[in-house]
């Protein structure tokens, strides 16, 4: 990967960390909608069953494409 790809991904994932504290979601009930196929979606259901114990109003949908 070349590295002025790996520093603008850094540093959009830093922008995306620093919303997310500055505006907390409080007690709005949302729900996730994950598709796809691969290795990853292994890896993203069990992101997801970690996020949703921080998150009790969270609930995730998967959906296999």
């Amino acid at each position: 990967m070349p590295k002025c790809l790996t520093i603008t991904l850094i540093r959009y994932g830093f922008i995306a960390i620093v919303f997310c504290l500055a505006f907390p979601s409080g007690s709005l009930a949302a729900t996730i909608k994950i598709g796809g196929t691969g290795a990853a979606s292994g890896t993203m259901r069990l992101l997801a069953e970690e996020f949703i114990k921080t998150q009790p109003d969270v609930s995730m949908k998967f959906q296999p494409v």
